[in-house]
């Protein structure tokens, strides 16, 4: 399924229905704690190690299961908790760092944070283990469709042609180290290697500055326009992100570069 898909009304009606089953399954007692721990562990198949939870690590995808999120834009209730509860495997396996290589060009690491996602997504949403603890015929849709609802397509989705402007700010955020941006990855990737976070704001304004040479907002021209801003900042293009976006975003500039 193409990750930019918008999810239709009828699919956020459907996840809107929320089962019985989820407000039953709030733990009551620690005893009901301990036969959900013992379940879990039990219902992960031998065969398939690299899914295996340590047991400290039950807890927090528990508490997870049993908590209701509020819907954010095109993510259903049922799309952050399947995110959420997929990232609480990763963590539990050494965190995201642990699905990629170290220095891997940001397309290799998207790629590879995003199958890793969807591979503890599919196992959780193919276990009736965990079918409880989501919207009636959430899991049961994935079953008979083998994909994932547009709302989390759309959220965790590696399209070929889309210009990954979330996933791009993502690694931004992490890789490089200022006020605004973490650094929490500096050793893992390396700032000249990002790509613009391009929206339709940075999009204009880079074609109005002749940055970008390309009409249509997908990856090639994101490509095109992280290559233009190495002109200037080899060791660090993407540092005019946020500059870029505000000058794009108030348009005050932009009208006088486009008359």
């Amino acid at each position: 399924m193409d990750c930019l898909a918008l999810p239709s009304d009828k699919a956020r009606n459907d996840d809107k229905k929320v089962d019985s089953r989820v407000k039953a399954g709030v733990l009551a007692t620690p005893q009901a704690e301990v036969d959900f721990s013992a379940s879990v562990g039990s219902s992960v198949s031998h065969n398939d190690s690299k899914h295996c939870l340590p047991k400290t690590e039950l807890p927090r995808l528990e508490n997870i299961l049993h908590t209701t999120f509020p819907y954010y834009r095109f993510q259903t209730s049922d799309d952050v908790k399947l995110l959420f509860a997929s990232l609480a495997c990763i963590i539990a396996q050494g965190g995201l760092e642990s699905s990629f290589s170290r220095k891997a060009p940001p397309l290799a690491v998207i790629s590879a944070i995003s199958q890793a996602i969807c591979s503890h997504a599919s196992r959780i949403l193919a276990s009736p283990l965990y079918a409880p603890f989501f919207s009636h015929d959430y899991c049961a849709r994935f079953l008979a469709s083998k994909q994932f609802s547009q709302g989390f397509s759309f959220l965790v989705g590696f399209s070929p042609s889309s210009p990954l402007k979330r996933w791009n700010m993502f690694l931004r955020w992490l890789t490089r180290k200022d006020h605004i941006d973490l650094g929490l990855w500096q050793d893992l990737l390396s700032p000249s290697d990002l790509l613009l976070p391009l929206d339709t704001h940075t999009l204009r304004i880079s074609r109005a500055l002749t940055l970008l040479q390309r009409k249509s907002y997908d990856r090639k021209a994101v490509l095109e326009v992280s290559a233009a801003l190495k002109r200037f900042c080899a060791h660090d293009p993407i540092r005019y992100d946020f500059a870029l976006y505000r000058i794009g975003q108030s348009g005050a500039w932009l009208k006088q570069l486009e008359s």
